[in-house]
This record gives C-alpha cells, sequence and structure tokens, in this order.
C-alpha cells in the first residue's frame, strides 16, 4: 500500500514523502516514510516507523535490512528496542541509501527479531521495489 505522507514535511532537500508498509503481520507493520534528496537525486531517506498493534509487548525487537551492492546504506540505530502494547509507543529507525546504479531499482530485504513473552519471532521479507519512478531526476 502506498499513500501520500501528509505526517510530516520534507525539508527543502528533500521532495516529497511516500509512505509504504513494509511489513504488517501477527500484529506488527512497518511503515516506511521515503524521500528522496533534492541535491542529489541518487540519495533516499527511509524512516521505518515501528507499531504493535497486539496486546502484548515486544521485547528485544531487531530491525535489519540488506540492498544490493550497488546501493550504500547507512543505517542508524533505532530509537528503542521495546514496543509497547496497543500502538502506545512510537519507535522509529532511519535509513540512508545511495543508488550507485540509478538504472536498477532500489529494494531492500528486512528481518525482524523480537520476543513475545518466552516466544522468539524472526521474519525476514522482501520490500518490494520503492516507487520513485514519479520522482523526476
Amino acid at each position: 500500500m502506498i499513500t501520500q505522507d501528509n505526517e510530516e514535511a520534507p525539508t527543502r532537500s528533500q521532495r516529497a514523502d511516500l509512505q509504504i508498509t513494509a511489513y504488517d503481520k501477527d500484529g506488527l507493520s512497518i511503515v516506511m516514510c521515503i524521500a528522496r534528496e533534492h541535491a542529489d537525486h541518487r540519495i533516499v531517506n527511509v524512516t521505518c516507523k515501528f507499531f504493535n498493534h497486539t496486546q502484548r509487548s515486544l521485547n528485544k525487537f531487531i530491525f535489519q535490512a540488506a540492498v544490493p551492492k550497488y546501493v550504500a546504506m547507512e543505517m542508524m540505530p533505532a530509537s528503542a528496542s521495546f514496543l509497547p502494547a496497543n500502538s502506545l509507543g512510537r519507535v522509529t529507525q532511519k535509513i540512508s541509501l545511495k543508488n550507485t546504479s540509478p538504472g536498477k531499482p532500489l529494494k531492500m530485504l528486512i528481518k525482524v527479531q523480537y520476543n513475545v513473552g518466552d516466544n522468539l519471532v524472526i521474519e525476514q521479507v522482501q520490500v518490494p521495489p520503492f516507487p520513485l519512478e514519479h520522482y523526476s531526476s
């Protein structure tokens, strides 16, 4: 699902944001807010927002991402490793991507790991290619 992001205005150096729901399973959803740099169209800044819609907290939360070799990635630490139940907290993580082969799509594989009570959950999914074709170069 792709929607326009009206929550936060982009900075002067970025183009308008998009939102992609990158993961939505068992009450955990990951929304990626994507903003392309105005000064260098090869750079995309992604803010991942993690939401726990369940009745139980998610502990020891770890988010990992992998990209193709033609994409340089800088990933900042998550704002927390604990996702409170009932979407009562906001956890974010920022990623900067530089596509060194602009003709190739930006792709990402993500892995989430967390504990629910005594149960360890590990999931890995491919994020659809980022829909950046509506940006002019």
